[in-house]
Order: C-alpha cells, then structure tokens, then sequence
C-alpha cells in the first residue's frame, strides 16, 4: 500500500506540475485499479463513462 501512495503521490506531483489537477474521485479510481480491485475491462468502461459524463457538464 505503501508503494501505491508513493507512487501515486509522484504522478500526482508531476501532473499538477503542468497545472492540471485530479479529483478525488480518479485517485480512488487508480487506486482501485493498482490495488486489482477492478480488472483492466472495468477501469477502462469507468474511465469512459467519467470522460462522457464531464463532457455533459460542460
């Protein structure tokens, strides 16, 4: 669990660099996802459906 904070805290650092943010919701998302919690199928499809649903808030 260690590992997957630090290195999550590192990819996080480097893309707010670049002064983009990420939302809670996507770090639990990855998290989930680096922890085997939910298979590469199920990343993908939510990934989408997040893609999807902030193009219908803008």
């Amino acid at each position: 669990m260690k590992n997957i904070d630090k290195a999550m805290q590192q990819a996080k650092t480097s893309i707010e660099a670049e002064g983009l943010r990420i939302l809670p919701k996507y770090d639990e998302l990855v998290r989930a996802k680096l922890m085997n919690q939910i298979t590469d199928e199920e990343f993908n499809q939510l990934v989408m459906e997040a893609i999807r649903s902030n193009k219908d808030e803008r």
